[in-house]
């Protein structure tokens, strides 16, 4: 039985309201898609004199530590190339394409030996968490089917590494709840839980916890608007699962219901200064039943001490130096200064449209040195869909920043608002540094392709590693789920894998009959069932009667009809026995694209690397090299 959460009327106004305005949300979105997606169709979206070192077709992707490497999913695996030039790429994990398989989160562990990814598995479906060497070898799904986090009905993503052997992970503990966990990557029968929560504003992911730099707290958003602090010393070791609600603790209160009005504040994290010791949020005001007042301040929490003050008013979305001696932010609105020419805020009405800038400000003093323009543009604060596509983004030597303007233009800055360097034109963009800062991964929102339904048996394909690359893809999906099947105690857990290897073997022996290869998928057919009998997990269980009684009707002499073109020769016809089975997933099956004799080599084409000439679809994914100064403009 999944978890029940009871929600405050707090959290149901802030909920419905959350919904009301996502809805919204989500429809401004759809009528600017195509302005926001499309480039222009006779401009570049890189702006032009920006040295583009190559260009990847991905949506996710993830420098390694050392800025050396870059490892990014693909529709059929995950790629790595490195430094200077980013070409030859090479496959570390290959996997079934389409959308049954996408990979979601991609991660290096701190040393760089290693990578932990999420994509569903192939039989139950759930997302769960691989782990990989570098190079592709030691492949392994962190929590199988039938440990104590491979049950039916749970979900797990990456949070962040906390070691090079430790793993932060979010699992679905219900409807809308988001646990938090973390597990020893070597010995992952056993895990530790930190809290559980309501999905904040209904995010659901990494986000939610956000890590200090060192790795012994979080920052949760919490329902209601709170702001939360996880402590890694509390973790509790949970040996047999349970269905104890083990909330995350609010520390800062956010929305409060009075009076049947909603008042406070709802607080969204920003960022840890990099010693972990404070964290800067924005605060904003919490929605009436009818009125939504624009209000947002930028505030500073000590975490040991507890205190928090207010650093600016009309503020917000900000970023912390890597060096920490300077903070960036958005400002809103006309600048306006006390009696010793200190810059304390704005001046700004609700519904008016107003200036954008970037602040940047000094830790030690609290005084705003440098306030850079983002664009000609004035913008209206309460109808901005994303504020988080405008946050600043600082590079690794704190010197300069990434930034966006209200007019969807990227560029770069020196930390003064000198040198500015246009990136990107009309287009937002997600940016990543390298962590040596001499590159930059620059994705433009809405140019990655959309995944496809997988047309033949690679839909049953698990992710390869390297020791399984010279296998043909029929034994890495055999082995896959014999060894799933045969786990000791599994078989209460396992009832989607056994009828999905059900389905796999129906469909690779009506391949084997459409080649003409009659003996040979009775066989194989007959062989796949014999092997889940016999393994001990299935005897005695519900399911095992069925099992039989399929095995018992494949093992039928095949029907021996005259060949009419040849009557003095009988011919086999198909043995395989089509049961009515509506407990089964039912679909039709095509023939596999992707025949015996593949390996890790052949299978897969390389992934486009260039943007080829008169290519209809752009490139997902710039790699960028950053100049070493920015030119005057």
């Amino acid at each position: 039985m999944k978890n029940q959460h009871i929600y405050t009327p707090v959290q149901l106004a802030v909920r419905s309201l959350w919904d009301l305005k996502k809805g919204l949300l989500l429809f401004t979105l759809a009528l600017a898609v195509p302005c926001l997606a499309s480039p222009p169709q006779d401009e570049s979206v890189i702006v032009p004199g920006v040295k583009v070192v190559t260009t990847l077709d991905t949506s996710v992707s993830a420098w390694s530590p050392d800025g050396r490497r870059l490892a990014y999913a693909t529709d059929d695996g995950i790629w790595v190339v490195e430094a200077p030039n980013f070409q030859k790429p090479q496959q570390l994990i290959r996997k079934g394409r389409g959308e049954q398989h996408p990979i979601g989160q991609l991660s290096w562990s701190p040393d760089g030996q290693k990578l932990a990814f999420a994509t569903p598995r192939p039989g139950d479906e759930w997302s769960t968490i691989w782990i990989a060497d570098a190079d592709g070898s030691h492949l392994r799904d962190l929590f199988p089917p039938g440990g104590p986090l491979g049950r039916p009905g749970s979900g797990e993503g990456i949070s962040s590494w906390l070691s090079d052997r430790e793993i932060a992970f979010v699992d679905g503990c219900g409807s809308g709840c988001m646990a938090l966990k973390k597990v020893n990557i070597e010995n992952p029968q056993y895990y530790w839980s930190l809290c559980e929560t309501v999905a904040h504003m209904g995010v659901i992911g990494e986000e939610g916890y956000y890590w200090a730099p060192t790795k012994n707290q979080a920052v949760a958003e919490l329902d209601s608007g709170d702001l939360g602090l996880v402590e890694v010393k509390d973790a509790e070791q949970i040996i047999v699962p349970s269905l104890t609600f083990r909330p995350c603790r609010s520390t800062l209160q956010g929305c409060i219901s009075k009076e049947e009005k909603i008042e406070g504040r709802l607080y969204h994290f920003d960022a840890w200064s990099p010693d972990g010791k404070q964290v800067l949020y924005t605060g904003r005001t919490c929605w009436d039943n009818s009125v939504s007042e624009f209000g947002v301040d930028l505030y500073r929490w000590d975490v040991d001490s507890g205190r928090q003050e207010q650093l600016v008013s009309n503020a917000g979305w900000a970023a912390w130096s890597p060096d920490g001696t300077q903070i960036a932010f958005l400002f809103f609105g006309t600048p306006r200064y006390d009696d010793s020419h200190r810059l304390v805020g704005t001046n700004l009405v609700r519904e008016q449209s107003v200036p954008l800038s970037v602040g940047i400000m000094e830790r030690a003093t609290g005084q705003v040195h440098t306030l850079i323009p983002l664009g000609s543009e004035e913008m209206t604060p309460t109808k901005m869909v994303d504020w988080e596509l405008l946050r600043p983004l600082w590079s690794p030597d704190s010197k300069r920043l990434v930034l966006h303007n209200g007019q969807r233009d990227l560029f770069l800055v020196q930390v003064d608002g000198k040198g500015m360097k246009p990136v990107t034109q009309r287009t937002p963009a997600q940016v990543t540094w390298s962590p040596d800062g001499k590159w930059l991964a620059v994705w433009p929102l809405g140019m990655h392709e959309d995944l496809h339904t997988s047309p033949g048996l690679e839909r049953f394909l698990p992710p390869v590693g390297k020791e399984e690359a010279a296998l043909t893809d029929t034994e890495i999906i055999k082995r896959y789920f014999l060894r799933t099947l045969t786990t000791p105690s599994s078989a209460d857990f396992l009832g989607d894998f056994l009828r999905t290897y059900m389905d796999f073997l129906e469909a690779y022996t009506q391949t084997l009959e459409q080649q003409g290869k009659l003996e040979a998928a009775q066989t194989y057919f007959c062989q796949g069932l014999e092997e889940v009998l016999s393994a001990k997990p299935w005897q005695g269980q519900v399911l095992e009667p069925e099992i039989a009684g399929t095995y018992a009707a494949c093992r039928r002499p095949g029907k021996k009809e005259m060949d009419k073109d040849n009557p003095e020769v009988t011919v086999s016809q198909p043995v395989l026995p089509h049961l009515k089975r509506p407990d089964w997933r039912s679909g039709q099956v095509l023939p596999w694209k992707a025949q015996e004799g593949t390996d890790m080599q052949n299978s897969s084409t390389s992934p486009r690397t260039e943007l080829s000439t008169g290519s209809q679809q752009p490139p997902s994914l710039y790699i960028i090299e950053v100049p070493e100064k920015a030119p005057e403009s």
